[in-house]
């Protein structure tokens, strides 16, 4: 049933809503009212071909909807477009480019749905317009109204509806499938080469100060046993020195209690000092040049360098965090992939279900046709 139709700027109307109760409703008017542009607009919402000069106002878009109240409408149920309350809000709108765009409960949909879906909405009688009975592609709706099958069709359409929307989400993901294996691919080269590599934090800040040791381990051994003899082995040392001091501190604090605070303390230096001496003489000891550990060092910074030119860093820790993404990322791809197998296996159950309704649907409507054809026989014959 259509309960309203509003009309925006096409032929005679600038703007105008109408609203039709149930049973028979008359429009009535002199020539030139614009009671065949009701029409026209009517024709327009179900799909039939738009005519630009008949717009009003040729600057601005015209527009044209209507709104029906229609229990099953399988032909939009099938694209996932499903009404409120079974109410079908259909919209038609001429752009004053010369484009038309259609929308169907909000959603946009294509004219050739739309020609399809107004068949069933209206049947418009008159001298030249067609008549519903004698479409072909109708007449399995008349059966299953007279079957009273209509809510197993609309259960049918439900699920369709759901198997191709399944369908296209996974023709997406085989889609994708190649370009993602190919992304696998090149992530799990990534993350090996970078796992492989053994990255520290701070890395290189370490490798170059051993670097720096070990390319001056002469010169430092020869410094630092210079400055043991100046401490601790020489007689003019420091220690030297600072016993002597001891040995007076000991005269004067026997004779002023002043001078043993500052004794305890000259004490505690040259202990100090002996230890940090006796130190520095172990850590040179163990300090000789090693070209082999050298160039090994070499070889790590020039393998850090060249990952960093490759990827992009600043620097090791950079590096580390591309690889966590690396391996995040790698992560949602393998997600990706199961969930294109639930995918495919909720869709082989859907599958499953609308062929069991199907079978179902096609064989109640084979048990009804013999009694159909009784009935319209029956009411032919009393047409005579």
């Amino acid at each position: 049933m259509l309960k309203r139709i509003k009309i925006n700027n096409i032929g005679l109307i600038d703007n105008l809503s109408v609203d039709f109760g149930s049973g028979l409703n008359i429009i009535t008017g002199e020539t030139g009212a614009g009671k065949s542009m009701i029409l026209s607009s009517l024709n327009l919402i179900l799909g039939e071909r738009a005519d630009y000069s008949h717009l009003k106002n040729s600057e601005k878009d015209g527009s044209a909807e209507g709104v029906f109240e229609i229990k099953e409408l399988t032909d939009f149920l099938e694209q996932g477009i499903e009404a409120d309350d079974g109410e079908h809000i259909i919209r038609r709108v001429m752009k004053k480019e010369g484009k038309s765009r259609v929308f169907a409960n909000g959603s946009a949909v294509t004219l050739a749905s739309l020609k399809k879906a107004g068949e069933k909405m209206v049947d418009i009688h008159g001298q030249h317009e067609h008549q519903l009975l004698l479409k072909k592609e109708t007449h399995l709706s008349w059966l299953d109204l007279f079957l009273d099958l209509s809510g197993e069709h609309g259960e049918f359409a439900s699920l369709l509806s759901e198997t191709r929307k399944r369908q296209k989400q996974l023709a997406e993901l085989r889609e994708k499938r190649k370009e993602m294996l190919a992304r696998k691919e090149f992530l799990e080269f990534k993350t090996d080469e970078l796992e492989n590599a053994s990255l520290k934090e701070d890395e290189e800040a370490e490798l170059e100060r051993e670097q720096t040791v070990l390319a001056n381990a002469d010169s430092i051994r020869d410094s630092a046993a210079a400055l043991f003899d100046e401490i601790y082995d020489s007689e003019t040392s420091i220690l030297s020195r600072i016993d002597s001091a001891l040995k007076e501190f000991e005269k004067l604090k026997s004779s002023d209690p002043f001078f043993e605070k500052y004794s305890t303390v000259f004490a505690e230096i040259s202990a100090g000092a002996a230890d940090s001496a006796m130190e520095i003489q172990a850590y040179c000891a163990g300090l000789e040049s090693d070209p082999a550990r050298l160039a090994e060092l070499e070889h790590r910074q020039a393998l850090i360098a060249k990952l960093k030119r490759k990827y992009g860093a600043r620097e090791t820790n950079e590096l580390l965090n591309i690889l966590k993404e690396a391996r995040a990322e790698l992560d949602g791809l393998e997600s990706a992939e199961e969930e294109r197998e639930a995918l495919e296996t909720e869709l082989a159950a859907l599958q499953r279900a609308l062929t069991e309704k199907a079978l179902k649907l096609h064989s109640k409507r084979m048990e009804g046709i013999p009694v159909f054809r009784k009935a319209v026989m029956r009411e032919l014959r009393e047409l005579n």
